[in-house]
This record gives C-alpha cells, sequence and structure tokens, in this order.
C-alpha cells in the first residue's frame, strides 16, 4: 500500500486536473485563447500523473480480487497456484506504479532525472535508485550548489554517486 502522503498527493494532482479539465471545457477560457492555452499546457503537465494513477487505482482493486480468489481456493492447488501467481504479478505491478509514480511527482528542478529514466531504458532501476536516496542525497554537501542550498541534480554528478564514472 502507497504511502499515506503519497495518496493524499495524489489526489491532490487529480483534482487539480480534473478543475483544468472543467476548466478547458468553460466557453469562457475557449474564447480567450491565452487563458486556454495556459489551462491545457497545466492540464497536459499532471496527464501522465493522473494517467498513471488511475492504473495503480485499478491494479489494487485487482489485487483485492485476486487474493478473494486465493482465500477461496482452499483445497484445489492448481486455483491456488494460479491465484498466487497473480497475486505475486500484481504486488510487483503496484510496487513499480508507486515508484513510477513518486518519479512523476519529483519537483521541475529533478526533472532531468525522470526524463533521463525513461530515455535512457534503465526505467526501474534508475527510478528505484532516485527514490531510494533521494533523501539520503540531500545530506551530501557535495551534492549542494555552493551559497544557494539547492541540490546539484546534474547527470555527471549522479554517474559519480552510483559508479559509472570515476
Amino acid at each position: 500500500m502507497a504511502e499515506s502522503y503519497l495518496l493524499d498527493k495524489l489526489k491532490s494532482v487529480e483534482q487539480t486536473y480534473n478543475e483544468l479539465t472543467r476548466r478547458l471545457a468553460d466557453p469562457d477560457t475557449a474564447r480567450n485563447p491565452d487563458e486556454y492555452q495556459k489551462v491545457a499546457k497545466s492540464r497536459a503537465n499532471f496527464e501522465e500523473v493522473v494517467n498513471t494513477y488511475e492504473v495503480w487505482k485499478t491494479t489494487q482493486e485487482e489485487l483485492i480480487g485476486a487474493r478473494q480468489v486465493l482465500k477461496e481456493a482452499n483445497g484445489d492447488p492448481d486455483w491456488q497456484e494460479m491465484a498466487a501467481l497473480e497475486v505475486k504479478e500484481l504486488e510487483e505491478k503496484l510496487e513499480n506504479l508507486e515508484i513510477r509514480l513518486k518519479v512523476l511527482l519529483l519537483p521541475p528542478t529533478q526533472m532531468m532525472i525522470k526524463t533521463s529514466c525513461w530515455k535512457s531504458g534503465l526505467g526501474l532501476v534508475v527510478m528505484k535508485l532516485v527514490s531510494g536516496l533521494a533523501i539520503y542525497c540531500e545530506c551530501i554537501p557535495a551534492m549542494l550548489i555552493p551559497k544557494t542550498g539547492k541540490l546539484n541534480w546534474s547527470a555527471s554528478l549522479w554517474a559519480k554517486w552510483v559508479g559509472l564514472k570515476k
């Protein structure tokens, strides 16, 4: 199960997305091209998160059903094996979706990492690294940009951190 802070954030993003969708359908917004473009762009920023969240919710429901089938398949070993496999696959899918949602919710300053995760083909490996080390990395002085206190999320620094470069 996802952490409560993640669920709260996802519900907030979903509400914002729905509000932006409603505003796009509003005739007043449609009459003003600048406002329409601004609303459409804002909505597009949330679309992947909302779609992934919908898949997560559907998978969550499927997992509940699969666990119920597993519970009811007491006497039949074939059904138990099938249901257990289904539960395992759905749990893995949920875990991967939660990691993806965490990455999709990264602030814009970390967008480069999010984009490179998907384009490089490393996908879940890099996302697990990012999600697992993000809190820890905030404490590393070498990653702080002097005088600003902000994190330096450059690709070369990450490559050094994970041991890809010396």
